[in-house]
């Protein structure tokens, strides 16, 4: 169940951002979403492919977000366990996490 949940969010998100791009190319705006959208859509192939085989998802709705240093940690912890993980997409994964839980941090980032 919580596993739907987390994959039900990340789609409404991607959904929004697509909704944001085709507001931005309609109204004749620089289409910087497209690179958001772009993000996204790797970075979830990403976390698809390095967490979900351990994790059903880190958008847990009862616990407080974390800091882009606590994800950090978190991605180093798994690395330090063992996954196979390159400083890029460690990078990108914080990035992901963090945007996706943006709000609910403890402080800025």
């Amino acid at each position: 169940m919580k596993k739907r949940f987390v994959t039900i969010a990340l789609v409404a998100l991607l959904f929004f951002a697509g909704g944001a791009i085709a507001k931005d190319v309609s109204l004749g705006k620089a289409p910087s979403s497209t690179a958001k959208r772009a993000f996204f859509e790797q970075a979830y192939k990403l976390y698809t492919v390095k967490c979900t085989t351990c994790h059903d998802g880190v958008a847990d709705p009862d616990k407080p977000g974390k800091t882009r240093d606590e994800w950090h940690i978190v991605i180093k912890l798994m690395h330090d366990l063992g996954l196979d993980i390159t400083e890029a997409e460690a990078e990108t994964l914080v990035d992901f996490f963090f945007t996706i839980r943006k709000g609910m941090e403890k402080e800025a980032g």
